[in-house]
C-alpha cells in the first residue's frame, strides 16, 4: 500500500486557510474575500481523503467502517466539546425566538445537515446570520456529506479501473461547477450552502490526488508561486458582492491546486508555508475553526454596539489560544485513542452515539418549547414588535417562478372588493402591511402590494445583488408598473429606504443601482441612477394619472433593537430611561445623513400636481432623540425596519387619506 509523505506545506495551507476566514468573521475590511478560507479547506479535504482512498483502493484494504471510525475520531470531539460549551451560554443570553434556532441548529449539527438547514431558515428578517453561534458548521456538513457519498462511489466503481474512475471525477466535478455557476444566478442560497454546488471544490482536490498517486509532489517556482498569489488576491480583493460559489471561486481553488501540485519542498512557496509559525497554527486550524465563530456571535449577542476592533482582535486570538487547547486535549487524545473508553471502534461509535443523541434530546426540547419560552426573557409584549412579520410568506418577495404563475401582486383586505389603491418597494413596506390590511378591512376596501427585497420601486432599474433577486427585481420594475395600468388601481403608494440605493446612511450599507444588468459598483452613479429614475417613475404614474404618495423613510438606527431589548433585559441593571436614550440615534444624526435626500425627493414632488409625500419622522423624533422604541414597545424590528406597532403608530393620522 501507498504511503503518502507528510506535507508540512499543506499545514501551512490549512493557516492561510483559517486566519482570513477569522478575520473576515471579525469584521477586518482588509480580508474582504477572508470567506474563499472554506474553499481552501474543501480543495484541502478533498486532496487528503482522495489519497487515503486511493490507497487502501489500491491496495484492496479499504474498510469503511474503518473509514468512517478516522473521520469520526478527527471531526467529533473537538465538535461537540465546542458544541457542549455553546449551551450554557445560549441558554442564558439568547431570547426564545433564537434559542429555538439555536436548538434546531444544535440537531441539524448533529445530523450534519446543518447546510440544509441554514438553507432552509433563510429569513430576510431574521436576526443577522453572524449573531449565530453555529452557523460556520455548515462547511464541516458539505465536507461530512462528501465524506459519506464519496468513498461509496468510488468503491462501487474501483473495479474499472483507476483512469476510467478519474475521469468520471473529473466529469461530475465539471458538472458541479456548471451547476454553481447556474445556481449563484437563480437559487443563490442553495447555491451557497449545499454540496452538489460545491463538489467540484472538494473534487478538484480528489483530481490533485489521482494526479499525484505514487508521485513526487511537482517541483515548479512559477506555479506554486501563482498558486499563492491566487489566493492572496481571493482573500484581499474578493468581498461580499462576488458571487460564490461561481466562476470567480476558480481563483482560490486553481490557486489551492497550484499549491498542492508544484509547491515541492525546494520551492520557495513551500519553505514559506513550512515555516513553524504556519505549520503549527495549520495543526490547530480545525479547532480554530470551531472556536471562533461562537466567540464572535455571543460577543455580538452580549455587547449593545458592534464589538469595537480591539474586541475582535482579541477574541481572534482568543479563537486560536482556545484551538490550541481543544487541539492539545480533546482531538489529540481521541484521534490516538488514548483513552480506554475510545480504543476500540466500536466504543467510539457508542461514546459519539450518547453525545449525538443527548444534542437532538436537548435540541428537540429547545424546538418543541419554542425556545423555552416560558423563561420570558424579553417581555412577552414587545415579542411581536420584535420578532413577527405580517404576510412575509404570503406577500413578499416572491421568487421568478411564483411570479410568472401567480403575478407580481398580492391583495390584501377586504377579498371581495376590487383593489384601489397599490403599494410597490422593498422590504420596508412589509412592516406596514399588517395595520394597513386591518384598517382596509373594517372600511370594506383592498389594495395590492408588490415587495422585493432591496428592490426600490423605479421603473425599469437594476438593483446590484449577486443572486437571481437581480434580475426579480427588475422584472417588477418594468412589469409591474405597466400591469397598474390595466388594473384601474387609482392611487400608488411607494415606499422603500431611500437611502440605501443613493447617499448611505448611519449604518453604511448600500446597495448599487443601474440601468443594465451589469451594475457599476461606484456610488456617484448609483446616485445618478437613483435621481434620475426616481423622477422617470413619478413622470410615468403622472403620465396615466396615478395619484402617488411616497412614504419617507424612518430614521435608521445605530443599534438594533432586538439587541437593546435583549441587552437591557438581561444585562443592563440601570436606568430604562437612560438606556433607551444613549441607544436611540439623535435627531442631528438622522438629519445630517437623510436632509439632502429629503430636500431632493421634495423638490421632484412639488414639479408633480398629482404627488405628494408623507413624513412621519415627528411620530418617531422628540426632543433630539429618534427614539428605538419605549418600555411598552419596539418602534423597531431591527436598526432600520419598523415593527408593526412602530408602522401602525406613524401611519395612524394618514390612514383616512390613503384610502
Amino acid at each position: 500500500m501507498f504511503l503518502m509523505n507528510y506535507r508540512p506545506e499543506i499545514d501551512g495551507l490549512r493557516a492561510v486557510a483559517v486566519l482570513p476566514v477569522i478575520f473576515f468573521h471579525a469584521g477586518f475590511s482588509w480580508f474582504s474575500g477572508g470567506f474563499v478560507g472554506v474553499d481552501i479547506f474543501f480543495v484541502i479535504s478533498g486532496y487528503l481523503i482522495t489519497s487515503i482512498l486511493i490507497s487502501e483502493l489500491e491496495g484492496g484494504t479499504f474498510s469503511i467502517g474503518r473509514f468512517y471510525e478516522r473521520r469520526a475520531r478527527r471531526i467529533l470531539p473537538a465538535l461537540f466539546f465546542v458544541m457542549l460549551c455553546c449551551v450554557p451560554f445560549a441558554w442564558f443570553w439568547l431570547q426564545p425566538p433564537e434559542f429555538k434556532e439555536f436548538s434546531q441548529s444544535l440537531i441539524a449539527v448533529s445530523l450534519f445537515v446543518s447546510n440544509i438547514f441554514f438553507w432552509r431558515a433563510e429569513n430576510y428578517f431574521a436576526p443577522a446570520a453572524e449573531e449565530n453561534p453555529l452557523l460556520h458548521t455548515w462547511s464541516l456538513a458539505v465536507e461530512e456529506q462528501f465524506y459519506i457519498f464519496f468513498p461509496l462511489l468510488l468503491l462501487a466503481l474501483w473495479r474499472f479501473g483507476r483512469n476510467p474512475v478519474f475521469y468520471i471525477v473529473v466529469a461530475v466535478s465539471g458538472l458541479s461547477l456548471a451547476l454553481s455557476e447556474y445556481g449563484w444566478r437563480n437559487h443563490a442560497t442553495a447555491n451557497f450552502y449545499l454540496l452538489p454546488t460545491r463538489a467540484w471544490e472538494l473534487g478538484a482536490g480528489a483530481i490533485c490526488a489521482f494526479l499525484t498517486y505514487k508521485k513526487s509532489t511537482y517541483s515548479n517556482q512559477l506555479l506554486s508561486a501563482a498558486g499563492l498569489g491566487l489566493i492572496g488576491y481571493s482573500i484581499f480583493f474578493f468581498d461580499k458582492s462576488v458571487p460564490f460559489p461561481s466562476l470567480y471561486t476558480l481563483f482560490p481553488v486553481v490557486g489551492t491546486v497550484l499549491v498542492v501540485l508544484f509547491a515541492a519542498r525546494d520551492t520557495l512557496t513551500a519553505k514559506l508555508l513550512s515555516s513553524r509559525a504556519l505549520v503549527g497554527i495549520g495543526l490547530i486550524s480545525f479547532s480554530a475553526y470551531l472556536w471562533h465563530q461562537p466567540l464572535f456571535a455571543f460577543a455580538r449577542i452580549r455587547s449593545l454596539l458592534d464589538p469595537s476592533f480591539q474586541v475582535m482582535f482579541a477574541l481572534s486570538f482568543t479563537s486560536v489560544a482556545l484551538a490550541y487547547v481543544s487541539w492539545r486535549w480533546v482531538e489529540q487524545p481521541f484521534r490516538k485513542g488514548d483513552h480506554s473508553l475510545i480504543r476500540s471502534r466500536s466504543k467510539v461509535f457508542a461514546v459519539a452515539s450518547v453525545f449525538t443523541l443527548s444534542f437532538l434530546i436537548f435540541g428537540g426540547y429547545g424546538h418543541i418549547s419554542d425556545g423555552s419560552n416560558n423563561r420570558g426573557l424579553i417581555m412577552q409584549r414587545l415579542h411581536k414588535d420584535l420578532y413577527v412579520r405580517e404576510f412575509q410568506e404570503e406577500c413578499f418577495d416572491f421568487s421568478m417562478s411564483r411570479i410568472e404563475s401567480q403575478g407580481f401582486f398580492c391583495k390584501l383586505g377586504d377579498q371581495d372588493v376590487k383593489p384601489s389603491v397599490a403599494i410597490i418597494g422593498d422590504s420596508h413596506l412589509l412592516s406596514f402591511l399588517g395595520p394597513l390590511t386591518r384598517e382596509f378591512e373594517s372600511r370594506e376596501k383592498s389594495f395590492i402590494v408588490s415587495g422585493v427585497s432591496g428592490c426600490p420601486p423605479f421603473i425599469d432599474t437594476y438593483v446590484f445583488r449577486p443572486d437571481e433577486r437581480r434580475e426579480i427585481c427588475n422584472f417588477r420594475n418594468f412589469e409591474a408598473f405597466h400591469q397598474l395600468v390595466e388594473l384601474g388601481i387609482k392611487k400608488v403608494i411607494l415606499i422603500s429606504r431611500w437611502t440605501y440605493y443613493s447617499t448611505g446612511d448611519v449604518t453604511g450599507a448600500f446597495l448599487f443601482l443601474g440601468n443594465d444588468y451589469e451594475v457599476p459598483m461606484y456610488q456617484a452613479n448609483s446616485r445618478s441612477v437613483f435621481d434620475r429614475k426616481f423622477e422617470e417613475t413619478l413622470q410615468f404614474l403622472s403620465q396615466y394619472n396615478f395619484e402617488v404618495v411616497v412614504f419617507h423613510q424612518a430614521p435608521v438606527q445605530k443599534v438594533d433593537a432586538r439587541r437593546f431589548y435583549n441587552n437591557v433585559t438581561l444585562f443592563e441593571q440601570g436606568n430604562f430611561r437612560e438606556s433607551l436614550e444613549e441607544a436611540s440615534l439623535d435627531v442631528a444624526e438622522h438629519q445630517e445623513h437623510y436632509r439632502p435626500l429629503a430636500n431632493f425627493i421634495e423638490d421632484k414632488i412639488r414639479t408633480f400636481a398629482n404627488v405628494r409625500s408623507i413624513n412621519f419622522n415627528d411620530r418617531l423624533c422628540s426632543g433630539t432623540k429618534c427614539w428605538l422604541g419605549n418600555a411598552e414597545s419596539s418602534y423597531y424590528l431591527d436598526d432600520n425596519h419598523l415593527s408593526n406597532s412602530g408602522a401602525a403608530m406613524v401611519i395612524e393620522d394618514f390612514v383616512p387619506d390613503l384610502m
